[in-house]
């Protein structure tokens, strides 16, 4: 008996330590929504538009198929983890203002909100 359990606790042992197909979305049981896993051909070939301060940067609205697409918060972040990126993080007063011209040059209609304030240039 004790043979069968342990063979019982070495097999799921196993079956834990397997690694899981890497798949865009995370599979649960859960209720809810999750982030998107990198994708490794996506992130060989991920755009770079634009260089500032040692940051590379790629801005949806200039890409035909990404530009009337109307997303939420979390859409948009797994949109860019599947790049190996990440939505924009402000860090400098600089680094805002450039941004800032960016949404004011923009043709494409974007609409910011942060915790309680909306912000549409």
């Amino acid at each position: 008996m004790k043979l069968v359990c342990c063979l019982v606790l070495c097999g799921l042992l196993v079956a834990l330590a397997t690694p899981a197909k890497a798949q865009n979305r995370p599979v649960s049981n859960r209720p809810g929504r999750f982030l998107s896993l990198p994708n490794p051909q996506k992130c060989a070939n991920r755009p770079k538009q634009f260089f500032f301060r040692g940051h590379n940067y790629f801005f949806t609205g200039h890409v035909p198929q990404y530009a009337n697409r109307k997303v939420d918060w979390l859409d948009g972040r797994n949109l860019c983890r599947e790049y190996c990126m990440d939505l924009v993080s402000l860090e400098t007063q600089e680094e805002n203002n450039m941004i800032f011209r960016l949404i004011q040059q923009s043709t494409c209609k974007i609409s910011c909100t942060t915790a309680a304030h909306s912000i549409t240039p």
